[in-house]
């Protein structure tokens, strides 16, 4: 399958991707969610640079993540390595 060119924004900055139709559905919703929490650190930490906002959203993604990657090893769930993947696939081209 073909790959398509699409721009992903996050602070202020456009990132371009080329990915599969499949995946900008996720990817766009990615997006939304990131801005959002952005933006909630933005106002709630007004005096933070843009590089510390991120740090924040970072770590807080990532501790949900493995927060989620523990819960799915205990309950077996076959598509957390699928999951996972796709995590780590966006977090790779970020």
């Amino acid at each position: 399958m073909k790959g398509i060119n699409i721009h992903i924004k996050i602070l202020d900055r456009e990132y371009p991707l080329t990915v599969t139709p499949e995946s900008e559905i996720l990817l766009r919703e990615a997006e939304k969610h990131i801005q959002l929490k952005l933006e909630e650190y933005r106002k709630t930490y007004v005096n933070s640079d843009k590089q510390d906002i991120l740090a924040m959203a970072v770590l807080l993604y990532a501790t949900e993540a493995l927060r989620f990657e523990k819960s799915a090893k205990t309950a077996d769930s076959p598509k957390f390595d699928e999951i996972l993947k796709s995590i780590e696939h966006l977090l790779d081209t970020v």
